[in-house]
């Protein structure tokens, strides 16, 4: 019947009456509260450490599947390639792979040219740059990246969460594009409808957003979409801004 908010869990635990116990921490003040089940919408490394000692094998094993990336956010056309006349890649390419003379690589984009709507200075997305500051550089942050198991862990989480998820009295849930392996937006969506399902939540037809008319895709958004192919771009080889745009058809 609430939400806390700037409210880290440090530790989820069963008791041995059953409840689950999660401490968190408040404005700084702690506090441990006692509720019938627990969904955890995180990825493994850290569901593994907020429930330390009782994490199954199956979940420290896709733990390790986890690793970090620098994601920079910049106006450094330098990491583009080479670049025509327009300023843009040879050959209209927006995602460029660029191998670094250190030996690593990084994977950039224009990301006001994914949706066709061009702003000056181009905002660049480049997935682990450089060490140096880039030119223009607003932001540079540290992801977790899931990469995709081996057999041995994907066996092991498979049967793990159905094992989980299955239990008579079931407690643990877990939610996230990790937990199918789609590791996508639809895929962690879901997961979490199906981890609140399993808790028992009942779906209203008539107002939820996957099976209520009102949220239907527009008509003709399947042709519109392969004709764009995902860069607002038509056969015709214009480029709709988005004010040109059924609201409903923007990618």
């Amino acid at each position: 019947d609430r939400a806390l908010t700037e409210s880290p869990v440090d530790a989820i635990q069963i008791s041995k009456a059953g409840a689950v116990e999660v401490s968190y921490r408040r404005h700084g003040v702690a506090a441990t509260e006692h509720f019938d089940a627990s969904i955890l919408a995180v990825h493994p490394p850290i569901a593994a450490k907020i429930l330390k000692s009782g994490a199954a094998e199956w979940l420290r094993m896709a733990a390790q599947n986890a690793e970090s990336i620098n994601v920079s956010v910049h106006t450094d056309k330098s990491l583009l390639g080479e670049l025509g006349h327009d300023g843009h890649p040879v050959g209209g390419k927006n995602v460029v792979y660029l191998a670094r003379a250190d030996g690593g690589a990084t994977l950039s984009m224009q990301w006001d040219r994914v949706r066709g709507d061009a702003v000056t200075p181009a905002p660049i997305i480049t997935y682990d740059p450089p060490q140096h500051t880039l030119a223009g550089e607003i932001s540079r942050t540290e992801w977790e990246h899931l990469s995709y198991p081996d057999i041995h862990s994907y066996l092991a989480q498979k049967y793990g969460i159905a094992a989980e998820h299955n239990k008579k009295d079931a407690r643990l849930f877990y939610a996230g594009s990790w937990v199918d392996f789609q590791y996508s937006h639809s895929g962690a969506m879901q997961s979490g409808i199906a981890a609140a399902q399993g808790l028992g939540a009942k779906v209203n037809n008539t107002d939820f957003f996957e099976t209520a008319h009102q949220f239907d895709d527009a008509q003709g958004f399947e042709e519109y979409a392969l004709k764009t192919s995902g860069h607002l771009k038509l056969a015709d080889g214009t480029s709709p801004t988005k004010r040109d745009l059924d609201p409903k058809c923007r990618a």
